[in-house]
């Protein structure tokens, strides 16, 4: 009786590369076997100053072409009415960072008008937008303050939010890691369709999460890496961000550094 002999090959397997296959199959199993939640990109500021729209006739209207740059005058105070316009900061140098986006019914440059700002700012509308802007000398005017108190009062709010992001983002950066700031931004920048004040954006990129994280855009796109193996985050497009396990990310964006 003839015996046969059966010689196997050996492989030389890598053993980074095996352990990362390994891993890899444990994350897809992972993701798959996880609930999906779909959240999707919103500006910073929506409704703000919703109430300034019953005076829209004492103001200029007008509109946006899709990556236009307005940089308003400096008594110049702009609403958004429809669309997104971004708030980019400019430096003498040259240098410009993006600073919040801003929604409907809000106004874009409240702060930097009060303080005679402007010139260091730019709006860029990454789609078509419309906007109204208002003589910033009427909310120094008596007449106009006892006339409209609610919009002041209104107009003081939306300068306190836009003072409390600045003052957000400063701790984020002193305080926490780059990987949390990362996992910050998506958490607090999107929401479910069906949201109360939804608006939906389809333009965020790697930049703009890496311009409101504080940090460069190649270690942003190598965290969302990191997150996509480990089955914390599926999908990120500029208009929406698929995250599989909700918990693990609300605890990496409280790790600190």
């Amino acid at each position: 009786m003839a015996i046969c002999h059966l010689t196997l090959p050996i492989f030389k397997i890598d053993g980074a590369i095996f352990r990362s296959w390994l891993t890899h199959i444990g994350n897809t199993e992972s993701a798959v076997g996880s609930t999906k939640q779909r959240l999707f990109f919103r500006p910073h500021l929506v409704d703000e100053n919703i109430r300034w729209r019953d005076i829209l006739e004492t103001g200029e209207r007008f509109e946006l072409a899709p990556d236009e740059v307005y940089v308003p005058a400096n008594r110049e105070l702009v609403l958004v009415l429809d669309g997104v316009v971004q708030f980019y900061c400019t430096a003498h140098t040259g240098r410009e960072r993006l600073v919040y986006n801003v929604g409907r019914n809000s106004f874009a440059n409240a702060g930097a008008t009060a303080t005679g700002s402007n010139r260091f700012l730019h709006l860029l509308a990454r789609r078509k937008a419309t906007l109204v802007k208002f003589d910033a000398y009427a909310i120094y005017d008596y007449d106009f303050i006892a006339k409209y108190p609610h919009l002041m009062v209104d107009l003081t709010q939306s300068m306190a939010k836009t003072t409390v992001l600045f003052s957000f983002r400063a701790y984020n950066m002193y305080f926490h890691e780059c990987t949390s700031r990362v996992c910050k931004v998506l958490l607090d920048l999107t929401e479910e369709e069906n949201s109360p004040r939804f608006q939906h954006m389809d333009t965020m990129t790697q930049n703009d999460i890496a311009d409101f994280a504080g940090t460069h855009h190649v270690t942003v796109s190598r965290v969302l890496k990191k997150l996509r193996e480990d089955g914390v985050l599926g999908e990120v497009t500029p208009s929406y961000v698929d995250v599989y396990d909700m918990a693990r990310l609300r605890r990496l964006e409280e790790l600190e550094g």
